[in-house]
């Protein structure tokens, strides 16, 4: 089974919400009780925390090469073997498996609140600028145009400093 896998980036906006009922939860990956992993019951995936592969830990001298040194970790007998890159799909499936109301694509919809939240905690928290500004933030395998180039996006689940989850969109997440 290949499991999806997000790569920390320190610019991203995919913002995500769903409102079915949760599903997700932690499991151990190389010792009991390091909780590394987020299985989705639904979709039937492991998802790697997102500590594990911050960008900025892999060789090279931007975050692309950054990103490239981690997929070159999901081959045969590297550190991320079995998983793949996650695609936009897989983390709006993810979002919907924890309970996260994607249709209403709206931060004022507090039910997303809690969903948005446990799925952060779960992933780990890769950015926070105060304890009710902090989200998950993971490059994708897709590409876009942005401000005139080609960029990685990235996808990032957030809770804003109202204390409200993000919205959905796209952007650059990688220069």
């Amino acid at each position: 089974m290949k499991r999806p896998i997000l790569f920390p980036s320190i610019v991203a906006c995919l913002f995500l919400f769903s409102t079915t009922s949760a599903a997700v939860f932690e499991r151990d990956l190389l010792t009991p009780g390091d909780g590394l992993l987020t299985f989705d019951d639904v979709n039937k995936r492991e998802w790697l925390d997102l500590s594990e592969s911050l960008l900025e830990q892999f060789p090279g001298d931007n975050l692309e090469e950054n990103y490239q040194s981690v997929v070159t970790e999901t081959g045969v007998s590297g550190i991320f073997e079995g998983f793949s890159v996650a695609k936009g799909d897989d983390a709006e499936a993810l979002a919907i498996s924890a309970g996260i109301d994607i249709v209403l694509r709206s931060g004022l919809f507090e039910h997303n609140l809690i969903p948005t939240t446990n799925i952060i905690n779960l992933l780990g928290v890769t950015h926070a600028d105060s304890a009710t500004d902090f989200g998950s933030f993971g490059a994708i395998d897709e590409t876009g145009i942005f401000f005139g180039g080609p960029r990685r996006i990235a996808t990032r689940f957030i809770v804003d400093d109202q204390g409200r989850p993000g919205n959905i969109g796209s952007e650059a997440g990688l220069h």
